[in-house]
């Protein structure tokens, strides 16, 4: 199978969807040979790999890409090599490239900046300065550095639509991949750095190679790796509050427009027998306050959870922060006039 990441600018973000799509590919020790191409005075990608896997790196021009994956098919004898390729943006106006490629995808980061990089792949293909020649299959876009969640994933097929055309059902030869990749945690990328990626990083790449592996016109390949997610367990839940709290956020702002759970994201959600749905308590703060947006100053009031405070001085609930004044039992209330 043959791969390209295609950069709009976020580099990091290529470079870690191309080591997830290696891994994965390199599952039960099979050969794969991941290729940078970088220009002259270009860094360098400092990374341990396995012992069956290949690093490489080409020179950043369509033409030598082309003829290094020549090379790659004669050194494989007669079976199709595993190929990733990381490359920058500009090298998808080669034809010859592009001809070789079982699947391009265009890693886009959370900018919006980097949206509007990826609108401009997508908008007036007979522009001379377009990436995306006339007649040429859209590449596959992959949001990273988000969220990854359903609603994350239609609010940057959403983003790209609108910067294309104006509309949110615009541009309809555009095609998204089904999830975002999230920005890897220090766990996953010193994993990844080392060549040994965790249960995580790997469940990722499969993920990533099963909704490619339509496109690349090898379903014997994805049934298999497909097989190797389904046999995983699933890796600890290691999110810290705020990405907790942004997942929350996600899901309910998908709600809010209407639109249910997808099965994509409920998939690996737990599943709860015997339930109903019972009040628990939770730790909040009660005081009269000052300074509050909706209630009147020295009112009585109970607020939403408290996610975190010093206990002295300041506290974060759902809704808000707020500043701690006088305890309580530390003496008479204070007068409010």
């Amino acid at each position: 199978m043959l791969i390209a990441f295609f950069c709009t600018g976020a580099s990091a973000a290529n470079a870690h969807a191309s080591l997830l799509a290696t891994h994965a590919l390199a599952t039960h020790r099979r050969p794969v040979t991941l290729a940078r191409a970088r220009a002259a005075a270009g860094p360098s990608l400092a990374v341990r790999v396995p012992d069956h896997v290949r690093l490489v790196e080409v020179e950043a021009a369509p033409d030598d890409v082309a003829r290094f994956i020549d090379g790659e098919f004669d050194r494989g004898g007669h079976g199709r090599p595993s190929l990733v390729l990381d490359l920058p943006l500009g090298l998808f106006r080669g034809e010859a490239l592009r001809d070789r490629l079982d699947a391009s995808v265009v890693t886009v980061g959370a900018s919006p900046l980097d949206e509007r990089l990826a609108a401009s792949v997508l908008a007036q293909p007979e522009a001379p300065a377009s990436l995306l020649p006339p007649n040429a299959r859209s590449p596959w876009l992959l949001g990273c550095d988000r969220p990854d969640y359903t609603s994350a994933a239609l609010r940057f097929e959403r983003a790209i639509r609108e910067a294309v055309s104006g509309r949110r059902d615009g541009c309809p030869g555009a095609r998204f991949l089904p999830a975002t990749l999230p920005t890897p945690s220090p766990t996953e990328a010193a994993s990844l750095l080392e060549g040994m990626p965790d249960e995580a990083a790997l469940r990722r790449g499969h993920r990533l190679l099963a909704s490619l592996m339509p496109d690349a016109g090898t379903p014997a390949e994805g049934v298999g790796l497909n097989e190797a997610l389904a046999s995983r367990p699933a890796p600890p839940d290691r999110r810290g509050s705020s990405e907790r709290l942004r997942d929350l956020a996600d899901a309910l702002d998908a709600m809010s427009s209407g639109r249910a759970p997808s099965a994509e994201a409920l998939v690996d959600a737990p599943l709860l027998e015997d339930w109903s749905i019972e009040p628990r308590s939770v730790p909040s703060l009660t005081g009269h306050v000052t300074g509050h947006p909706d209630i009147g100053r020295g009112q009585w009031v109970v607020t939403s959870e408290i996610y975190a405070t010093d206990g002295r001085s300041w506290a974060r609930t759902y809704s808000r922060y707020y500043r701690l004044g006088r305890p309580a039992g530390a003496g008479p209330p204070p007068k409010v006039h």
